[in-house]
């Protein structure tokens, strides 16, 4: 869940910073999409491999 909010939020503010010419915070938001992903996959490998087998 936190990594869809950090690509979330890094896609919606970085992008309009870009439109606003405010490029130096951009990239910095822009930087955390790469995170939320890993995050992201994190988590879904991880209750992939500690789910219970039936």
């Amino acid at each position: 869940m936190i990594g869809i909010l950090l690509i979330a939020i890094g896609l919606v503010a970085g992008f309009t910073l870009l439109l606003l010419d405010q490029d130096d915070e951009a990239i910095t938001l822009l930087s955390i999409i790469p995170v939320g992903f890993v995050l992201t996959l994190g988590g879904l490998t991880a209750t992939q491999l500690s789910r219970p087998d039936n």
